[in-house]
């Protein structure tokens, strides 16, 4: 329990959750977009690294404990917003840490409170292939929780070959691109278009949303509705805010984007 209360003291004086949204654009030639859910991060108000401070929760799963505690603790304070709003919540969650049973525990709680309007993150990184006990664990989590949609977060960057596992197994429902391909793209590399391309199409052959993430600038947007992406995320949307229900609340629908 030491390590779980240290996390938490830690979180509880340093952490707070921000919210970044995401908008659903139905086709290239619409203007208008509306807001499809709102992606769940971490911040500190110290000087403390990101990814050192989730390495040493992926180096030490007991961690995970703490911290997802946090976690669903906080997002209960604001889960009235997203159950009358109708928005999904996207969480991101290490592979390994789904396969203790304290996490899915909360997984399971917020689930049930948020009305399945849950989205997991699972970032295609952590996954290795042949990863058979996480493939049945989220069988297992889909079969009880319906409306439970999983994201491959950050694709192109990480096992592509247990990816492909994943989709012949029927767990995923959509996929993030890696930023780092729209930002070849912004630099004129014609073969990352060309990948990004073939990637759109075959999720709509196989039926997976995709979402494009790091969309920074006017281009950038411009280029992701070009592509027939539907859902866009990034700086220029929006950037990650703590929870503010008036503002939250008008960012439901976007006629026009402006530059941020």
């Amino acid at each position: 329990m030491e390590n779980f209360s240290f996390i938490e003291y830690f979180l509880q004086k340093h952490g707070c959750l921000v919210f970044q949204p995401i908008y659903f654009s139905s086709s290239a030639s619409q203007n208008g977009l509306r807001l499809y859910g709102m992606e769940v991060l971490t911040r500190f108000s110290t000087n403390v690294n990101l990814p050192d401070f989730f390495s040493m929760l992926h180096e030490e799963p007991l961690k995970f404990f703490g911290f997802y505690r946090w976690q669903c603790e906080n997002l209960l304070k604001v889960k009235e917003y997203f159950l009358s709003t109708g928005i999904k919540l996207f969480i991101n969650f290490f592979p390994r840490a789904l396969l203790y049973v304290p996490v899915y525990r909360f997984l399971e709680r917020l689930e049930k409170e948020f009305n399945e309007k849950i989205v997991i993150e699972i970032t295609e990184a952590g996954f290795s292939a042949g990863s058979d006990f996480l493939v049945q664990f989220l069988k297992d989590l889909k079969r009880e929780f319906k409306n439970t949609k999983i994201f491959i977060d950050d694709f192109g960057s990480g096992e592509t070959g247990a990816f492909y596992q994943f989709i012949c197994e029927d767990v995923v429902d959509g996929i993030k691109l890696d930023k780092r391909y729209l930002d070849l793209m912004l630099k004129g590399n014609k073969k990352a278009r060309v990948i990004v391309e073939h990637t759109v199409s075959m999720a709509r052959r196989i039926g997976l949303e995709v979402c494009m993430e790091g969309i920074e600038n006017r281009e950038g947007y411009e280029i992701t509705r070009m592509l027939g992406i539907s859902l866009l995320q990034g700086f220029y949307l929006g950037k990650p805010e703590r929870f503010q229900r008036e503002k939250f609340l008008k960012a439901l629908r976007v006629s026009e984007v402006e530059e941020a």
